[in-house]
């Protein structure tokens, strides 16, 4: 089976043929409308697309026609349901990673967090003065003497807090992480699946669409 009849069309199809056979199928495939078995549907979804993805590209289109012609193998459906298959495992093996290193993240920025506050409020304490004595009430004689004037004391200057370290908030673009956090060691770009990675030493910040998501943190050690 080829592209045209997965899509219960001859070779001679319209562009716009393509795209309506295209909608009809995924109205019937799309994982929201399969979600008592979703793997599988999303995988016989993103077959859909690649299909679509082909023969609505002018350049594509020739150049799969070609191997058809030449009865090329890696022009059958099944060629293409093989590489679906190894996409949505990498796809898999990637976002698996990115919620350990989310949930690492997290624990570590919350440690973090509470340590400074801690300390803050630990140093706050051992500022506060002493309490001052309470008067009594017995009246002690004092001998007449000259009175004295009284010595003023110099006012030490009042301590400043140390700033914390900026936020950086999920669905921040990277123009904004790099405005905060300036040029990254490293970036790691996935074309394909609409990903970046910064690499700021051992801290990596995801980003899916240019928004930061869930699934930055301290990269783990190998």
């Amino acid at each position: 089976m080829n592209f045209y009849e997965a899509l219960n069309l001859p070779s001679s199809a319209t562009t716009g043929e393509i795209e309506e056979a295209y909608r009809t199928l995924a109205r019937k495939v799309h994982p929201d409308l399969n979600r008592h078995d979703p793997m599988p549907a999303e995988a016989r979804m993103k077959l859909l697309n690649r299909i679509r993805d082909t023969l609505t590209n002018p350049k594509l289109r020739v150049e799969y026609d070609q191997q058809l012609e030449e009865g090329s193998h890696a022009a059958r459906v099944e060629s293409a349901i093989n590489g679906t298959l190894r996409e949505s495992r990498d796809d898999a093996l990637f976002w698996r990673r990115v919620k350990l290193t989310t949930a690492g993240g997290l624990a570590i920025g919350l440690l973090l967090g509470f340590g400074s506050w801690i300390f803050d409020f630990m140093r706050g304490k051992q500022l506060e003065p002493p309490p001052e004595p309470v008067a009594t009430s017995v009246a002690v004689p004092t001998p007449a003497v000259a009175p004295s004037v009284p010595k003023t004391l110099p006012v030490p200057p009042p301590l400043k807090k140390k700033k914390g370290p900026e936020v950086v908030q999920f669905g921040s673009s990277t123009e904004q992480v790099m405005e905060l956090m300036g040029k990254p060691d490293q970036v790691e770009e996935l074309a394909a699946q609409g990903i970046r990675v910064l690499h700021y030493g051992k801290l990596r910040l995801v980003f899916k669409d240019n928004k930061l998501i869930p699934g930055s943190g301290i990269q783990r050690q190998p």
